[in-house]
């Protein structure tokens, strides 16, 4: 079976190891802008102090609830909230392939006539 082209491809470990990373490495600039410690920030939303350092380093296992707390208890919550927000996806094959399956279908059949003068009698 052939591969369906308007996939994407598998991302390699490494692409999500340096995005964790950036996060990691924005949330813990955004944190030292508030002149926040890691101690305060841990305490906000409930975890250790290593947990929050582990997220600024962009651990891989760090759960998606320490980053999404981190991100409240820094005032940048509604940028999770626009994640992946499909108004704000780019353009691309599979988007657009996604767009097209999902549009309504016009019936198929006669037209409805809009008026009186278009009956055929």
């Amino acid at each position: 079976m052939e591969a369906d082209k308007t996939m994407p491809t598998k991302p390699s470990l490494v692409e999500v190891k340096y995005a964790l990373e950036a996060l990691g490495t924005h949330l813990r600039e955004a944190r030292l802008r508030r002149e926040l410690t890691i101690e305060e920030v841990a305490e906000q939303i409930g975890v250790s102090r290593k947990t929050v350092a582990e997220a600024e380093r962009g651990k891989a296992t760090t759960h998606v609830q320490v980053y999404a707390g981190m991100l409240w208890a820094l005032g940048l919550l509604s940028q999770l909230e626009n994640l992946a927000t499909p108004h704000m996806e780019p353009d691309d094959e599979l988007s657009m392939e996604t767009d097209r399956k999902r549009a309504p279908r016009r019936a198929s059949g006669r037209k409805k006539p809009e008026s009186e003068s278009d009956l055929p009698f």
